[in-house]
């Protein structure tokens, strides 16, 4: 459970440098939420990590001849995906990011251990949402 602070801090780093995504873990279109959060102060996103675990990874950058690190934690256990979204979802401020985190929200059940596409869904819809 992550304190009122830490729900407001955690929404403002999705907000901003933040996805919120199913990404795809079988080939019969089962689908899982992620939270990635992707930024340059390595500390921060430890912190976050401490906080709903999750997976670090880095990738060397040259920017204007400055040889620097862009780091990304991805946080994929479900339980703490959706708990995570239920506690930030009044904290956000980004339209998109209130969509997104509704939708999941509205699709997602913590005890299940995927996320189906609609029946209806077209091989064209799929096709949208994993860009």
């Amino acid at each position: 459970m992550l304190k009122s602070w830490e729900a407001a801090y955690l929404a403002g780093m999705i907000d901003g440098e933040g996805t919120i995504s199913f990404k795809n873990i079988d080939s019969k279109g089962k689908r899982s939420p992620v939270i990635t959060i992707s930024s340059s102060d390595l500390k921060m996103l430890v912190y976050i990590q401490s906080i709903l675990n999750g997976s670090l990874s880095s990738k060397k950058i040259i920017i204007t001849e400055r040889t620097t690190y862009l780091y990304s934690l991805e946080i994929k256990m479900r339980e703490s995906v959706y708990e995570a979204l239920k506690q930030i979802q009044t904290f956000l401020h980004a339209d998109i990011k209130k969509q997104e985190v509704d939708s999941m929200l509205e699709q997602f059940n913590p005890r299940i251990r995927s996320i189906l596409p609609p029946k209806n869904a077209s091989k064209d819809m799929l096709l949208k949402e994993a860009y």
